[in-house]
């Protein structure tokens, strides 16, 4: 049975035929020592909330533009360019997702709570 696209086996398909033992290896290893050093940087406190905030930050960029490269093969080529714009413009709103919902949870209790009842 063929799909809309006429392609009959999806191990010919251009994506996955892109895809690399070697490159979701490496980007596992690389994003997994990432996010290691956050772990490692968050519970050690070696430096100030928003030092520690920075660094977890540009480490999980790294992560995705590692992941994005390594395993979907994310870059400007012809075949490319709109998912990599797609994930370029998801990314804003994703951090923004993430601030939000920390205010939310940070600011709860004041918007949730009866003031003066001895608590």
């Amino acid at each position: 049975m063929s799909d809309s696209h006429g392609q009959e086996n999806p191990i010919k398909h251009p994506e996955v035929q892109l895809a690399s033992n070697g490159g979701y290896i490496a980007g596992f290893i690389l994003t997994l020592g990432l996010m290691f050093t956050s772990l490692e940087l968050v519970s050690r406190h070696v430096w100030g909330p928003f030092k520690l905030t920075v660094a977890t930050s540009v480490a999980a960029f790294a992560a995705v533009v590692l992941q994005s490269y390594l395993l979907f093969r994310l870059d400007l080529s012809r075949t490319q360019r709109w998912n990599t714009f797609a994930l370029i413009i998801m990314i804003p709103l994703f951090v923004l997702i993430i601030a939000l919902t920390w205010w939310m949870f940070q600011s709860l209790g004041a918007r949730t709570m009866i003031h003066g009842m001895g608590m």
